[in-house]
């Protein structure tokens, strides 16, 4: 059996001027020089080698290695180390690790040999006793872990892992009560180690104490989307630190601040103005920044800058260091400006901006070439005649494009983007507009993490609004914010400080500045971090010194202030950092490579920015985009706006999202720079997109900028199909893409399932081993299966006739009946044109993976494309051979996602379906049948049988219409005919075992075909589980015998393990023998826009009005196994 499984300082003040000054605020510890440490590799005795640089180098790379999950290779580096160092204990510890995580034949006892030998040398060498209990629990003998585990609970208390696996072995030799009490010491040790909740909440059940268990298990769901928390498993990187590959010597990163001021002490004129032009500024006065030429530099922009009536605006163009004003730009002119917003609302590439206004707002379009145009009137986005003080570019609706929500002197307004070059109002139908008139600026965030952004309004008069996205353009008001909106508060910004996952509130008001956040009751409370900062006008959200950690740039009357809020525990250790001069419109830009520069009019009405100083570490800066390079297409929006961000470097996580982190007004586009504290690189970066899609990227160094765009990978469609084919476990195809759930078509109009599937596998394809039929059912995607019932069936036929299903996603009547048709007659076009007057004949001709390409990709929306055909001509009239014709079909198919759907009805833009039209003699086309489907996903045969009564007399041509992204590598004519010859026997499913085996790797080919490779596994992906109850692992062949809606249920990196018997007679002489695998059941994925896509529930049934109890037992009996998140 295959079972390999293949990402402060020193309180210096500047001299304050007569109106204030610039203060930051930060941890107070961290200033002293210390000396770095280097830990030693072994807890025990160890004899090593010295550290040349290449013996460092090769150590290195093979821990890279691991972790990109290349176990293979990894391999031979430790095991050529392990050969030229035998005494160099630490190494052997880690040719161990690499071993058994490779998973090769044999590994395993290879890996307990090394590791035996070092703990008979070496006693006191705990992580060799360690990785012999983890070989010993994976082996199934959780009493020899239990010795393993105990000896180094016992000798490293303090060992989080060892004592979870310690319980974990309890657990299953039925000690509950010691497992139990294990479980809730490691939850003492260390609060962040998920599965040890699941564990108590898994023993508490098992006790009977329902209420207790079930407080267990909403911590384990709590903490799903907190980046601290983990998991113990038996994978790499979850298996504990005493698993996991070493580096020679470890660092101690704290984050130890340079000694020196953040900003420089003295400013500088950031641009000079031309003959006979003075800046201006006044209280509407305001500096926004963006790359605006796309030149990969970042630009200013000051609105209200000049008393010029013409040219009341400054545009700052950057030239690597240098700014100059460019008084000839367009943008220049927009007056009466109260707020400016920048982000590319229609996804060309090109930035573009809105602008707030006294009246009528206006949005600005730039194209290639920098032309910029007023495309407001087209848009429909102008907002009407009041007053609008502040706003956001947000994708609101999480569809992939940008809406702008208005913060204005009357009603609210959300404006959405249909993506057709227009816009759409939402505040009064959908109840955003508010209850006052009085609306100062609006913060976005997922502030109860499900995935959606939610609305902050801040009012001038009480109550503030909180806003929970309901998506479908459905807000509520939020529970828990009652103190939060009665509170007088003048201007706010969120921030995941402490990176828990959980976004915090800061505001300013005459309390001075407080941070908001839930209380264990759900309920938002206050604290009180600073008394002396009250009632500033402007917050901003940003790590000024470069550890890693978000500071406060707090604006005020007396000028500007940066506040330590790192330790979210302790609000008394927040303390100012530094103050500068008294800057009006001060904002930090990310400009400059050192971290952000400062930047405002000084108290001689000179724009100047304060640029860095040697208190900082280096800094490292990354841009977001929902635009892949590679790919035409897109699921978020091109500037990124709303990702969520968890970056780690060393031992430091840092969070944030790029909503903007300014309280406004106004919303600035450009990279965000995150410090390094004193690591070299940052080692891995996670995001959840505002689709929802979860990505991990390897980290960079701080030489370079990265740019990370979302990866336009397949992250759900339907289970996938493995057989075996006498040498390996091969791809076949996916199924039962036909029975998704949930499935968004619309404004609250979803798909109707169809519950089963069947499939035809051929001779080359099912191969017999130990004389059994082995098929896998698996998800390698961000989805959930539940397979109701597996049947298998050998169609043994004369060798001149062939098989074919009644399969297809049926679209229009007739629909699919599944039923298996007979032909021993084809007849295929003997010319193919697309509609661009192409010959596609051979890519038509044969099946071979060379389909006819299909009509322009709209980038809009994937899936779609621009309207495409074929149209084929036959040597001889379809209807004149004998027999019933089929129109038999290979290819596959670009599906696209609920999110996908929905975008796309807001603009009006249909999927459609393949039409089949024949021509008469006449020349005429006739439409045979409109939209009657198409392949049901990845690669396969599909069938359309052609109703003679609707066929032209005569015709020889047909023509294939549709606007979808579908790829026909084979089309012909079959003729059914009864085949009496023929003879079926079912062979009998011997066993189904749910088993979590990893995520085959995926390959996408050439015309987005997918390939997934079995043989190449990876341990974990970028997916997690919905939420609840899933199969337990081991037998479920009771859940899979019957079509009863009684269903083992997997999710991402499980499978369902068939077995058929193989005791069947050989195939008789000039007879072929084919095989039909009857599937039932449903799928569902992780879509924003799928109806219940974060939960397993509620389950799928055939009718609703069935008697459930047999179902529900079975449930009760075998889903036992809860899952949430990673």
């Amino acid at each position: 059996m295959d079972t390999r499984c293949s990402s402060l300082r020193s309180n210096t003040m500047f001299a304050a001027l007569l109106f204030g000054c610039v203060l930051l605020i930060t941890a107070p510890a961290c200033r002293k020089n210390t000396q770095q440490a280097a830990n030693s590799n072994s807890n025990g005795k160890m004899t090593a080698p010295r550290f040349t640089d290449e013996i460092i180098e090769q150590h290195n790379r093979g821990i890279a290695l691991m972790g990109q999950f290349e176990y293979a290779e990894a391999f031979k580096i430790f095991q050529k180390l392990a050969a030229d160092h035998p005494n160099w204990l630490d190494v052997q510890v880690d040719f161990a690790i690499a071993t058994l995580n490779r998973r090769e034949p044999g590994d395993n006892e290879k890996a307990l040999q090394i590791l035996q030998k070092v703990a008979a040398e070496d006693p006191s060498n705990l992580r060799a006793f360690y990785c012999k209990g983890i070989l010993a629990l994976d082996g199934g003998d959780p009493e020899l872990a239990l010795k393993s585990f105990l000896h180094v609970a016992e000798a490293d208390p303090a060992d989080a892992y060892a004592v979870y696996y310690t319980g974990q072995c309890m657990s299953q030799l039925s000690d509950i009560d010691g497992a139990l009490q294990k479980f809730l010491q490691v939850i003492e040790i260390d609060p962040y180690l998920r599965s040890a909740y699941y564990g108590a909440f898994q023993g508490l059940l098992r006790t009977g104490k329902m209420e207790d268990a079930n407080r267990y298990r909403a911590d384990f769901e709590r903490l799903a989307d907190n980046p601290q928390a983990r998991l113990a498993e038996i994978k790499y990187t979850r298996m504990g630190p005493k698993a996991t590959v070493r580096p020679i010597a470890n660092t101690d990163t704290a984050n130890v601040l340079p000694e020196g001021p953040i900003f420089a002490a003295s400013p500088v004129t950031v641009a000079k103005l031309p003959n006979g032009f003075a800046w201006a500024p006044n209280e509407r006065t305001s500096i926004t920044y963006c790359d605006i030429d796309n030149d990969g530099d970042v630009d200013l922009f000051v609105a209200n800058a000049f008393q010029d009536a013409a040219r009341p605006n400054a545009v700052l163009m950057r030239d690597n260091s240098s700014f100059s004003v460019r008084l000839d730009h367009p943008l220049s002119r927009v007056r009466e400006v109260n707020a400016v917003l920048w982000g590319d609302f229609d996804n060309d590439g090109f930035n573009d901006v809105y602008f707030c206004r006294e009246g009528k707002n206006q949005l600005w379009r730039q194209t290639d070439g920098g032309n910029w145009n007023d495309v407001t009137e087209s848009t429909k986005t102008s907002g009407g005649e009041i007053a609008t003080r502040d706003g956001a570019f947000v994708d609101a609706d999480h569809d992939g494009d940008l809406d702008i929500f208005l913060v204005n002197d009357g009603p609210n307004e959300l404006l959405s983007n249909n993506l057709d070059g227009t816009f759409r109002q939402l505040g009064e139908e959908f109840k955003i507009t508010g209850d006052t008139v009085d609306s100062r600026s609006v913060l976005f965030g997922d502030f109860d993490n499900d995935r959606d952004a939610d609305v902050v309004v801040i009012n001038k008069s009480v109550p503030h609004q909180v806003l929970l996205n309901d998506r479908l353009w459905s807000y509520h008001a939020a529970d828990g914010f009652s103190d939060f909106v009665s509170s007088q508060i003048k201007c706010a910004v969120a921030a995941d400080a402490n990176a828990d996952g959980q976004l915090e509130i800061y505001t300013s008001s005459s309390a001075g500045v407080q941070r908001w956040q839930p209380n264990l009751e759900k309920q938002w409370t206050a604290v009180t971090l600073s008394k002396d900062l009250i009632n500033a006008n402007r917050i901003e959200a940003v790590d000024a010194q470069g550890d890693g950690k978000i500071d406060l740039l707090i604006c005020d009357t007396n000028g500007q202030h940066v506040l330590t809020i790192s330790d979210v525990a302790n609000p008394d250790s927040a303390q100012v950092l530094e103050s500068t001069d008294i800057l009006q419109g001060a904002t930090l830009a990310p400009i400059s490579a050192d971290g952000p520069i400062l930047i405002g009019f000084d108290g001689n009405g000179e724009l100047v920015s304060y640029h860095a100083d040697s208190g900082r570490h280096k800094f490292l800066s990354v841009e977001f985009s929902g635009k892949e390079n590679q790919g035409e297409q897109m699921r978020s929006n091109r500037s990124g706006i709303g990702a969520d961000v968890a970056v780690r470097r060393s031992t430091q996580w840092t969070a944030f999202n790029t909503f903007r982190s300014i309280s406004g007004p106004g919303q600035s586009l450009g990279p965000v720079q995150v410090g390094l504290g004193t690591a070299a690189k940052i080692d891995f970066v996670q995001i959840t997109w505002p689709d929802g899609v979860f990505q991990t990227e390897i980290g960079a160094a701080a030489t370079s900028d990265l740019l990370i765009e979302e990866t336009q990978r397949q992250v759900a469609s339907c289970p996938v199909i493995f057989a075996w084919n006498g040498e390996k476990f091969e791809f076949v195809t996916d199924v039962l893409g036909v029975g998704g759930i949930g499935f968004n078509l619309g404004m609250g109009e979803y798909s109707s399932p169809r519950p089963w599937e069947n499939i035809v596998l051929t001779p080359e394809t099912l191969r017999p081993r130990d004389n059994a039929f082995e098929i896998r059912v698996g998800e390698p995607m961000e989805e959930a299966c539940y397979l109701d019932a597996a049947r298998l069936y050998a169609y043994d036929l004369p060798d001149e006739w062939r098989i074919v299903l009644d399969e297809r996603l049926g679209i229009a009547n007739p629909q699919p009946t599944g039923k298996a048709l007979f032909y021993r007659t084809v007849q295929l076009p003997v010319s193919a044109t697309n509609d661009r007057g192409e010959d596609v004949l051979s890519a038509i001709s044969k099946n071979d993976h060379v389909a006819a390409q299909p009509g322009k990709l709209d980038k809009r929306f994937l899936g779609r494309t621009e309207p495409h055909s074929l149209t084929l001509k036959f040597d001889r009239p379809i209807a004149q051979a004998e027999g019933d014709p089929i129109l038999l079909f290979d290819g596959w198919i670009e599906y696209p996602y609920s999110q996908t759907m929905f975008a796309a009805w807001q603009a009006n833009a249909t999927f459609d379906a393949p039409t089949l039209e024949a021509r008469d003699r006449n020349g005429r086309w006739h439409v045979v049948t409109e939209q009657f489907g198409y392949m049901a996903g990845m690669p396969r045969r599909s069938a359309f049988p052609i109703s003679l009564e609707k066929l032209p007399a005569d015709t020889c041509e047909l023509r294939l219409t549709c606007n979808l992204e579908l790829y026909w590598d084979r089309i012909a004519i079959a003729y059914a005919e009864p085949c009496p010859e023929v003879r079926v026997r079912h062979l009998p499913l011997e066993s189904a075992v749910v088993a979590e085996v990893g995520f085959a790797k995926r390959t996408t080919l050439a015309q987005h075909r997918p390939y997934y490779d079995y043989s190449h596994r990876l341990p974990m992906w970028d997916c997690r589980h919905m939420t609840g109850f899933y199969t337990s692992f081991g037998n479920a062949l009771d859940l899979v015998t019957n079509v009863d809606d009684a269903t083992a249920i997997i999710g991402p990196g499980e499978e369902v393990q068939l077995r058929f018997s193989a005791s069947i007679e050989s195939v008789s002489a000039g007879d072929r023998r084919h095989y039909v695998l009857e599937l039932n059941g449903w799928a569902k994925d992780k879509d924003l826009y799928t109806r219940n896509g974060d939960t397993v529930g509620p389950l799928p049934v055939r009718d609703v009005n069935s008697d459930s109890s047999h179902r529900d037992d079975m449930h009760r009996a075998f889903n036992r196994r809860f899952r949430s998140g990673t």
